[in-house]
Formats: C-alpha cells, sequence, structure tokens
C-alpha cells in the first residue's frame, strides 16, 4: 500500500535504559544487570518459584511471568486472522521471548504448544470459554466494557 511521504522510522530511535544495580556502580564491566522485564505482582523473589500464599485463606500468588524481549504482541483474533499468521506470532513470540495474545476469537488446537508465551483473552462477547483454553496460557487478559462502533457490521462510514 505504501506511502508518498516521508516519515521518521521510529524504531531507530528507541532508547533502552537499563538501570544499574548499586549506584554508582562500583564495577561497571563487570557488574551484573538484568535486562529482563517481569509481568505480575512481586513475590519476594524473582525465578521460578512454587505458588506462594501470602497468608491462610488468601488465594496464591502465582509467579510473575518473565518477558526477555519487553515488548508483547496486542491481540487479534483467530478469526480475524488466519491459522498460518496466529502460528507466525506464536513461533516468533517463543523465539523472542514475550507474550502474544489470542484476541476474543479462541485457539486453535495447534497452538496449544506455545501456551508458555501465550496471553488468552476472555471477553463479553466470547462465548465457549472452557477450562482447557483458560489453563493453556502463561495470562488471562480479561476484556470488560468493549465499546461499540457506529455503523453496520463495525465499519464506520467514510466520511468518519
Amino acid at each position: 500500500m505504501g506511502n508518498d511521504r516521508v516519515f521518521p522510522i521510529y524504531f531507530d530511535h528507541l532508547l533502552l535504559n537499563a538501570s544499574q544495580v548499586t549506584n554508582p556502580s562500583i564495577d561497571p564491566l563487570r557488574e551484573p544487570m538484568e535486562l529482563r522485564t517481569y509481568l505480575g505482582r512481586q513475590t519476594g523473589s524473582v525465578g521460578v518459584a512454587p505458588v506462594q500464599r501470602i497468608s491462610p485463606g488468601m488465594p496464591p500468588i502465582p509467579p510473575p511471568i518473565p518477558l526477555e524481549t519487553p515488548i508483547m504482541f496486542s491481540a487479534m483474533s483467530y478469526g480475524s486472522i488466519s491459522l498460518n499468521t496466529c502460528k507466525a506470532l506464536a513461533m516468533a513470540a517463543s523465539e523472542a521471548g514475550t507474550l502474544w495474545n489470542t484476541g476474543e476469537g479462541g485457539l486453535h488446537q495447534d497452538l496449544y504448544r506455545y501456551g508458555k508465551n501465550l496471553v488468552v483473552q476472555v471477553a463479553s462477547g466470547r462465548f465457549g470459554v472452557h477450562k482447557e483454553y483458560l489453563e493453556a496460557g502463561a495470562a488471562i487478559e480479561i476484556k470488560i466494557g468493549q465499546g461499540a462502533k457506529p455503523g453496520i457490521g463495525g465499519h464506520l462510514p467514510g466520511k468518519r
């Protein structure tokens, strides 16, 4: 489709500012730094740990989800994109160490093996949610208050 205008390439100007462990650094050449991003509540220590309980009667806190790349793929429904595209996203997220999101279209059986890098979405318009689907991913995204668009079938009139 293209664009006839010159536009900036923002990805060439991204800067990841990795904070140092001590301030100031004791030995900047040998001091270890953690570049991984974690999603979830802090459980006291970072790493692969069993589910902890804060106190008796409280629900367990799952361990945080590590992201090697601090970028997540946005939710794209299996109904809106092809199975091959879903597989490509799943493979890319697995390779890059990040997460991809099912959207509200569900999850094809072939993609369950990528569950370690998967966020399953549950929305108000999603029917057929079952236990296996919810347990397939590393996290669950609950979409609340989905907005409505004017027009026919989600299409906006041309003048808008």
